[in-house]
């Protein structure tokens, strides 16, 4: 039996909760790049040794508040254990599309640093979640033989870049339409790749 994770304390919890809405609420009205520590400690109302106590840099917070959103969604929406076929990447590119979404909704101000620390930390997430289904898979005799770490790599940035799209501009069309066109290019490279779920087959 595995031992309980150790009890945050209450206070530390209210306090990052605070720094977090403060910062969420800056992003929504100024994006990224002109904030600074200063401006997040002011909304919150704490000095900026208590920041420090929690976060390095702004950057930091970001990434963290980025990963907090993306895995409550991908807890809510992907198959879980993820498997890498049209079943468990429909489900990666709707939590995908919906966090994109998302941050399009509630972020009114957008900036070049903005879209890329997105980026890094969606693709990176995507990532570590593919490489994980990955590794429950074998190749295909005859295949070329890849590295995991590459079709994983890959297959995140055409995830993202299709979430991307949607994110922007939804209209038209409903999310599982889309993203039923959009796994048409994905699974190309998947099929190629030569990667199968071990059961299958």
């Amino acid at each position: 039996m595995m031992p309980a994770p150790p009890r945050v304390d209450p206070r530390i919890l209210r306090t990052r909760r605070s720094i977090q809405a403060a910062f969420q609420a800056l992003l929504s009205e100024h994006g990224l790049a002109p904030l600074t520590v200063q401006d997040i400690t002011a909304r919150a109302g704490i000095n900026r040794a208590t920041f420090y106590a929690h976060y390095q840099d702004k950057y930091g917070l970001f990434a963290q508040v980025i990963q907090g959103h993306l895995d409550g969604l991908l807890a809510l929406s992907v198959i879980q254990p993820l498997t890498f076929d049209v079943h468990g990447l429909y489900s990666l590119l709707t939590a995908t599309c919906l966090f994109m979404s998302q941050v399009h909704e509630q972020c009114h101000v957008h900036d070049n640093e903005m879209e890329m620390q997105i980026k890094q930390q969606v693709q990176q997430r995507l990532c570590e979640q593919l490489l994980d289904s990955l590794n429950g898979c074998r190749q295909a005799p005859n295949s070329r033989v890849l590295p995991r770490e590459l079709v994983a790599a890959l297959t995140a940035s055409s995830l993202y870049a299709a979430a991307l799209i949607w994110g922007r501009a939804p209209a038209g069309r409903t999310l599982e339409m889309y993203v039923t066109e959009a796994l048409v290019f994905v699974l190309g490279g998947v099929q190629a790749s030569g990667f199968l779920p071990v059961t299958a087959g």
